[in-house]
């Protein structure tokens, strides 16, 4: 019998949650970002990542690089997800 996990009592979940809350070392982004897959397993017991994030990896892997990875409309949607949240690329990435 597999046990469910239980965010309020779960040790690394709580030990996150707080580095987070506190100001972790990575930065504030970074530290949202932890905060709001949390504050999604604490209210649906699961994270299910969003794929549209994977655009902005990929926005920034394409810089510099000849070939193209993604197509416009990609891009646009990439460039809509940063000025939704008024982000850089690089703020994306983080």
């Amino acid at each position: 019998m597999q046990s469910q996990l239980n965010p309020a009592h779960d040790p690394l979940l709580l030990n996150l949650k707080n580095v987070a809350l506190k100001g972790g070392e990575r930065g504030p982004l970074y530290d949202q970002g932890v905060l709001a897959v949390i504050g999604e397993i604490e209210r649906k017991g699961h994270f299910i990542h969003d794929g549209r994030v994977g655009i902005v990896l990929l926005m920034k892997t394409e810089e510099g690089m000849s070939q193209k990875l993604l197509t416009s409309q990609e891009l646009t949607e990439g460039r809509a997800i940063l000025a939704a949240r008024g982000w850089s690329l690089d703020q994306g990435m983080e």
